[in-house]
Parts: C-alpha cells; sequence; structure tokens
C-alpha cells in the first residue's frame, strides 16, 4: 500500500521532472500536499465535486472532500 516513503519518493520525482504533470488528491486525506505545492508555486485548481452517492467516500470520509489538481503548468 502506498506510505509515507512512496509520496516522498513521487513528490522529489515530480519536482525534478522536465515534463508537464498534473496530479489530483484529496486534500483531507493528505494535507501536507497543499504546503508542498504553494511552496513550489504550482498551480492548485479545487475540484468541487459531489461523491455522496461513492460507497468508498461516503463510508470513510462522511462525504467530505477537499479534491484538487495539482500542475506544473497554467491552464
Amino acid at each position: 500500500s502506498w506510505n509515507n516513503k512512496d509520496e516522498s519518493e513521487m513528490r522529489e520525482y515530480l519536482e525534478k521532472s522536465n515534463s508537464f504533470w498534473a496530479l489530483s488528491n484529496d486534500l483531507f486525506i493528505n494535507p501536507s500536499l497543499e504546503t508542498w505545492a504553494l511552496e513550489r508555486d504550482y498551480n492548485i485548481y479545487r475540484l468541487n465535486h459531489d461523491y455522496s452517492n461513492s460507497f468508498y467516500s461516503s463510508k470513510r470520509l462522511k462525504n467530505k472532500t477537499r479534491e484538487v489538481l495539482i500542475t506544473n503548468y497554467d491552464q
């Protein structure tokens, strides 16, 4: 399963990448991601979705999400 080491390695890979990339995640699950992105001047787009019908989301997070898309390029 995904762990802190995996997360750190992914972030390091993205920082060194010479390609355009996009990363989506939920800031309720991964709150440090927002700080990481802001410190590097990456673009953060808040995604407004309703996952109330999702079994996974509704059972685990009680419908609370802060889903974002982070990019190293402008739209």
